[in-house]
């Protein structure tokens, strides 16, 4: 399995609640009926004081594999655009279901 997943930011001067409001009830219902997600999860960032993000949400969609996720009709599906004239802010990264190393049982070979 590979996890598509991206970090997801509101542009400055979009509520909170009107950014989730797209994102969650328009934009992850598109992405879900692409052909090929096996799973599809979101995580609301934590609001951190001494760290703050300027991300609200963290999604991720899972595929059977790369050329799963590279061949998704993904602009078939995904038709909507945002409600206000920015785009979302977005950081998105490819990985592989299991993880290269376990950082607390082995020490990377450099």
């Amino acid at each position: 399995m590979v996890k598509w997943i991206w970090l997801t930011g509101y542009p400055e001067g979009i509520p909170f609640e009107e950014g989730e409001k797209w994102v969650l009830g328009v934009h992850a219902q598109e992405v879900k009926r692409i052909p090929g997600v096996r799973k599809y999860l979101s995580w609301k960032v934590l609001d951190v004081p001494e760290r703050p993000s300027k991300f609200a949400r963290v999604m991720e969609v899972w595929y059977d594999d790369l050329e799963s996720w590279r061949h998704a009709p993904r602009s078939q599906y995904i038709t909507s655009k945002e409600p206000w004239e920015i785009p979302l802010l977005t950081e998105p990264v490819c990985v592989d279901e299991k993880p290269e190393y376990d950082l607390l049982k082995e020490i990377p070979r450099l």
